[in-house]
């Protein structure tokens, strides 16, 4: 049965609790609130009950010491649809979410406490990392003060460097999420492509503050980071060309460097700036399980063999670790308490007789995969 306006009369018959808030929220039945969302302050009607039920921030506003009397309240920095998408969580636990919306959602989320899409969201990101998209993610998630995400996207990062920090999404960051990636010992990177995308990133800077683009107000937005570039591991013609010429370092700085690279002695006064090539720490190489304590050579950057099986000097194969060829996939699970890169993988074949084998091998790390497909000979 319907009413004279087209409304069911009685629509609460045969309908869930989550059902009846999804026509109320749809026909704004009884609404005591508004909402003006957006730069154009679109109104979206709502129940100050329904929300105040689902989320502490909006029982504060509404029920609070301090709560909120008026009946429209501006919403300006979230987007109406995104708003919308978000309510729906609250009223009826919908939540779709689409891929140039997650970001924005997950702000909204964390704005009034909403944990379970929060967290949706975040995974959500998470999974859709490139190298296109982390640098943004990365600075979604300082703006919300998102750890966990953060440091997803700054382990992307020191993965793929050459290719993220030549995204456009990069010249976009602020300083505080540029500050822990080109300090990083593990940004594998020449430092010549270091200074060149931060000079980037700088001339970017300069124009969204309205400054000239000179080497003084480069510097200025720079800051810190500028002295994060290991300026005495350079070449030192390329330093002479692209640094010494100009005035992104101060005269005395200019000369320590040139200094440290003419001359017999290797430090640089008041430790202005690091001295050691990044990812090259010099580290002892223990080929495992035979002899941990003793060490083989040494190699720079740091390498470490771990060969499961061996026993003596010899492969010693038990049955229980032997890998069989077929359709099911083997697997290791291992975990590291630094970062590490993984340089290759040996596999043990027939022994008996020659042998052609093409192996897909698989590296999942930190929610991120990648596929390679290389084909190994064993010989007899």
């Amino acid at each position: 049965m319907t009413t004279h306006d087209g409304e069911e009369k009685d629509w609460q018959s045969g309908r869930s609790i989550a059902e009846c808030n999804r026509y109320m929220f749809a026909h704004q039945l009884g609404c005591d609130v508004t909402f003006l969302v957006g730069n154009d302050s679109k109104p979206i009607p709502a129940h100050k009950y329904v929300l105040a039920s689902r989320s502490s921030v909006f029982f504060a506003m509404f029920y609070g010491a301090v709560a909120e009397t008026n009946e429209e309240i501006p919403i300006p920095d979230i987007e109406p649809e995104v708003f919308s998408t978000l309510l729906k969580y609250l009223y009826y636990e919908d939540l779709a979410v689409s891929g140039e919306q997650t970001a924005s959602l997950m702000y909204a989320a964390n704005k009034y406490c909403v944990t379970k899409v929060v967290r949706k969201c975040r995974k959500l990101l998470q999974e859709a990392l490139t190298v296109d998209t982390v640098c943004s993610t990365m600075e979604s998630a300082h703006l919300f003060d998102d750890h966990e995400l953060h440091k997803k996207c700054l382990e992307m990062i020191l993965l793929e460097p050459q290719k993220c920090l030549q995204s456009e999404a990069f010249l976009h960051l602020c300083p505080d999420c540029l500050m822990p990636i080109i300090s990083s010992d593990d940004l594998i990177i020449d430092e010549a492509t270091v200074l060149n995308v931060l000079l980037k990133w700088a001339e970017t800077e300069c124009r969204r503050q309205q400054l000239t683009v000179c080497d003084v107000n480069i510097k200025k937005c720079l800051g810190k980071v500028l002295y994060e570039v290991r300026f005495p591991v350079m070449d030192i013609q390329f330093f002479a060309d692209k640094v010494g010429k100009r005035d992104i370092l101060s005269k005395s700085e200019r000369i320590s460097v040139f200094t440290f690279l003419c001359g017999s002695s290797k430090s640089i006064p008041d430790d202005l700036f690091k001295t050691t090539p990044r990812g090259q720490r010099q580290l002892q190489t223990t080929i495992a399980l035979q002899d941990p304590q003793t060490p083989q050579n040494t190699h720079t950057p740091q390498q470490r063999i771990c060969l499961r099986f061996l026993r003596d000097g010899h492969v010693a194969l038990r049955n229980e670790n032997l890998w069989y060829v077929g359709q099911k996939s083997d697997k290791i699970d291992f975990s590291a308490s630094k970062t590490i890169y993984i340089h290759g993988i040996i596999l043990y074949g027939c022994g008996v007789e020659s042998a052609s084998y093409t192996v897909e091998a698989t590296i999942l790390r930190a929610g991120l995969s990648t596929t390679n497909l290389s084909k190994f000979i064993q010989s007899s």
